[in-house]
């Protein structure tokens, strides 16, 4: 069935199929599909595949799969660097954290214990370029490793995932145009998250209609597509069309509800709820949907509920002590620096909670990053210097009702927030509380550059019930 739900297959001892019916490739399957495997253990290749399935189709315990595949084959290196990236890319990790430096040897030593493909070299170098904290080096690496196949799904997700990060929303998109001519259904495996990721990548170009068609295309040849319905999902959002996206997410609920992008899916759904303007069923939503994530789906539940109850606050919803159930989670973090990603929300939810250490501590770890001369060669550092004082001194002014201050910081870096990396819906709550507090400043100035910067979001045509809120308080 196209329905089977993928936890209903993870128990498969002879590991012959994945959720979405695919048979497990084996070594000689591996070369066949045009992307080698320098591996002697069909088993540890199935495994590894089983992995690779789950990070595309957001499903079920990719590490543990990788970690089980680089046990089985220890020289071989690309399960390894599938366990790389989900650490770098997942959970995020200070340069030279012991878990990571730990992996980056066995990486090397398996690559060196065997002939490897030029591929997989330089899928190699790339988590080497990674683990130094040199994502732009490391995105280069893998894009030369896709031209070597590029029919290779998996690789495709990594430059996307990379991408995302980054912020490079048309690199994202460019990476799966210049690969697809080489796929097609019936000969590359996991051909339709492809067309899930491209979905994304479009929508994210703000090509919206080319991004509803791809995502159909996806969701048409395998409904339990997270990444399609997500991609969907953001084109509803970016048009303010909140009631057409809970149909949608209601609809399709059974397809999504037990994958690892569920709480970010109901954080969309959300959204939508908040932009009709039902503020005590936006918090119920937190409270019973997105609030029982915490703790389960590691930083990925902290980024959904640190955005949702930042725009419930900024839409007039007083969210009580929430917060503090929110930022001691991100305090682990608030160091590592490896994702500037996180560190904005890491300031965000460090700005908002009512305990000050957490505000000061969040500062003076940026600035203690930022004025380390060992840190200036990594990608947080050029990104992070730009914006991230801006960030968390704008956020705490906001907080601390000092309005014309929070506009002072946040405006300038405004149209750099592309570098913190996610999607234009995420990094929009920048742009949120820059809008408020231009706002609640109240005076000629900050009337009229709040009442410019609604004007921008009606003219992209939005039906946004949020741009209607916006333009009756600037009138």
């Amino acid at each position: 069935s196209n329905l089977r739900s993928p936890a209903a297959l993870l128990l498969m001892a002879d590991l012959t199929d994945t959720p979405s019916g695919r048979k497990l490739r084996d070594v000689k399957a591996w070369e066949s599909s045009g992307v080698p495997l320098s591996s002697t253990s069909d088993k540890a290749a199935k495994l590894l595949d089983m992995s690779a399935e789950m990070i595309l189709g957001v499903f079920g315990d990719p590490f543990k799969y990788a970690s089980d595949a680089a046990d089985e084959d220890k020289d071989c290196a690309v399960p390894v660097c599938v366990m790389l990236w989900l650490l770098l890319l997942g959970s995020s990790g200070k340069r030279g954290d012991p878990k990571i430096t730990e992996l980056v040897t066995r990486m090397e030593e398996a690559a060196g214990a065997r002939t490897h493909t030029p591929r997989e070299l330089q899928l190699v170098d790339a988590f080497r370029e990674m683990g130094l904290g040199h994502t732009e080096a490391a995105l280069d690496r893998i894009e030369m490793a896709i031209t070597y196949a590029p029919g290779d799904a998996v690789l495709l997700k990594l430059q996307n995932d990379v991408c995302y990060f980054l912020g490079q929303s048309h690199r994202m998109r460019d990476g799966v145009a210049r690969a697809l001519p080489f796929m097609d259904a019936a000969t590359t495996p996991m051909y339709n998250y492809v067309l899930g990721m491209y979905a994304f990548a479009l929508e994210e170009c703000f090509d919206y209609e080319r991004s509803l068609d791809m995502a159909g295309q996806a969701l048409k040849l395998y409904v339990r597509d997270p990444w399609a319905i997500h991609a969907k999902a953001h084109v509803f959002e970016m048009q303010g069309k909140a009631g057409e996206n809970r149909a949608f997410l209601e609809e399709l609920r059974e397809a999504w509800g037990d994958t690892n992008l569920r709480c970010h899916l109901h954080w969309h759904a959300g959204l939508s709820i908040l932009d009709q303007g039902d503020l005590t069923a936006s918090l119920n939503h937190y409270d019973t949907i997105l609030a029982p994530h915490i703790g389960k789906l590691g930083v990925f539940a902290l980024v959904d509920c640190t955005q949702f109850l930042q725009r419930m606050e900024l839409d007039g919803v007083d969210v009580g002590t929430r917060w503090d159930a929110v930022a001691p989670g991100w305090m682990p973090h608030v160091g590592d620096h490896r994702l500037p990603f996180n560190d904005a929300h890491i300031a965000l939810a460090a700005c908002a909670s009512n305990d000050p250490s957490l505000r000061a501590t969040a500062l003076d770890e940026m600035r203690k990053f930022l004025e380390d001369p060992t840190n200036q060669d990594t990608t947080s550092y050029m990104i992070l210097s730009q914006i991230g004082l801006g960030l968390v001194k704008g956020f705490t002014a906001m907080r601390e009702k000092r309005y014309a201050e929070a506009v002072a910081c946040l405006l300038p870096i405004r149209y750099k927030m592309p570098l913190l990396g996610g999607s234009v819906a995420q990094r929009d709550v920048v742009a949120l509380v820059l809008l408020h507090a231009a706002i609640l400043a109240d005076d000629g100035y900050h009337k009229s550059l709040a009442k410019q910067m609604v004007n921008e979001r009606a003219a992209t045509g939005t039906k946004c019930q949020m741009v209607q809120r916006l333009m009756s308080k600037v009138q």
